[in-house]
């Protein structure tokens, strides 16, 4: 796979990525960025989180792009920030 072809797959990840949530719980989006064929979604930071157990990301039509499962504990009143990092590579066959 060229450069391009993994960059334009990045950049369709980078437009799709609309709203991440966070155990039933959407967390508003703060930035994605594209850097090549990398892509880094943040959020903003929420607080009222006990423990984390699921983050998902999803795309404009509500489509799964990426899930982490977690059990986390989290302090009260801790302010969360979360970060998707993708990395487009040609993988294994």
């Amino acid at each position: 796979m060229n450069t391009g072809y993994l960059e334009r797959i990045a950049e369709d990840i980078a437009a799709r990525a609309t709203s991440i949530v966070l155990n039933n719980q959407t967390v508003p989006i703060r930035s994605v960025k594209r850097d090549g064929a990398a892509v880094v979604v943040r959020t903003d930071s929420v607080k009222g989180i006990a423990r984390i157990t699921l983050l998902r990301l999803y795309d404009e039509k509500g489509g799964l792009i990426a899930e982490r499962h977690a059990d986390v504990a989290v302090d009260t009143g801790q302010r969360l920030e979360f970060r998707f990092d993708f990395a487009v590579r040609e993988g294994a066959r």
